[in-house]
């Protein structure tokens, strides 16, 4: 199964058949070598939200960020600093993906509207996150690994990226030429009401492969994922989510996983990740979704994501896990924020 990674990431704490083994974290902030490589058992995935290189790692040495950007009218325009708890999101559906990409010019982040009103910021798209907000993520990125140039597997928002971390694909079925390419519609707060139980006039829209988004469908797939993958080789896993029923819980939207045992995985409660590291309980495989105030999130976070994955990663490292652990944090999509090589 193929399998592509949204957005950018960080690699930390691999330490096996690669041949090197990472520094270790340590309570006072510094780190030792764990002198020798070993095999990795256990593989963390975290997943935060919305956001960009350009936008999350603006100056980060050695990374491929932008102090410039151009709009649609041929302008460049400078990009300015702001708090990573900022008061306002900006759309990022797939139409506003396609406006800000424009054929691979990447001069179209100033038509994509926010949530803020009359109350928008000058070029409220060509922004970055203050350095002091997100520390701990370039001490990470600095010490580990970090993919720059990452573009996102849909072009769209977070009900079919958390499809890609799990499976690969936003298809429908297995040998759909389709892909859902939205969040969920039709009732009250759709973010809510979404996957194979959600009401039944709730519906997503899929995207053909001429990028035309005509056909809407119940958000309930059947295909493989790779919990199936994990599963047929005795191999145990645990999904980690802010609410069983929400856009971010990627195996909600997978009929064979919502409807069978392994729904007992699925754990709607984010920080217990950090109980079962200290338990000596942490599965082969952890997809660990933040709380909403830690997601990144704009308009939604309160700054804490980078204390968030920090906490994991720390947890890890005073357990006997970290010689044989691999933790890969990524942001499901682009949030609507200007991007040069990667969104």
């Amino acid at each position: 199964m193929p399998f592509r990674l949204t957005s950018m990431l960080l690699l930390l704490g691999l330490s096996g058949p690669l041949g090197f083994a990472s520094p270790r974290p340590s309570n006072s902030g510094g780190t030792h070598s764990t002198g020798g490589a070993s095999v990795i058992q256990h593989v963390i995935i975290m997943m935060q939200e919305n956001r960009t290189t350009d936008n999350l790692f603006h100056g980060l040495k050695g990374a491929d960020t932008a102090n410039y950007g151009m709009n649609s009218k041929g302008k460049k325009i400078q990009l300015t600093p702001q708090a990573l708890a900022n008061k306002y999101g900006l759309d990022h559906y797939h139409p506003d993906f396609v406006w800000m990409y424009d054929g691979g010019k990447m001069d179209g982040a100033d038509l994509i509207p926010g949530d803020c009103g009359t109350k928008c910021p000058p070029n409220m798209q060509f922004k970055y996150v203050t350095l002091s907000d997100v520390k701990p993520y370039f001490q990470m990125a600095e010490q580990y690994a970090f993919g720059d140039r990452m573009f996102q597997s849909n072009q769209g928002p977070s009900y079919p990226a958390h499809q890609f971390i799990i499976a690969a694909t936003s298809a429908p079925s297995e040998t759909s030429e389709l892909f859902d390419a939205e969040d969920t519609f039709g009732v009250g707060l759709p973010a809510g009401h979404s996957g194979c139980g959600a009401p039944p006039q709730v519906f997503t829209k899929l995207i053909d492969p001429l990028g035309q988004e005509n056909l809407i469908m119940f958000p309930c797939f059947e295909h493989q994922t790779l919990m199936d993958l994990l599963d047929n080789q005795g191999l145990s896993w645990r999904y980690y989510t802010i609410a069983l029923g929400y856009i971010w819980t990627g195996p909600n939207a997978i009929k064979h996983i919502y409807n069978g045992p392994d729904w007992h995985n699925v754990i709607a409660k984010p920080k217990q990740v950090l109980q079962d590291i200290a338990k000596g309980q942490l599965a082969n495989v952890t997809w660990a979704i933040p709380p909403g105030k830690s997601s990144d999130h704009p308009h939604g976070n309160d700054g804490s994501g980078p204390s968030w994955i920090a906490s994991v990663v720390n947890a890890v490292g005073k357990s006997s896990y970290w010689n044989s652990t691999a933790i890969v944090v990524t942001w499901d999509d682009w949030g609507g924020w200007y991007c040069s090589n990667n969104c």
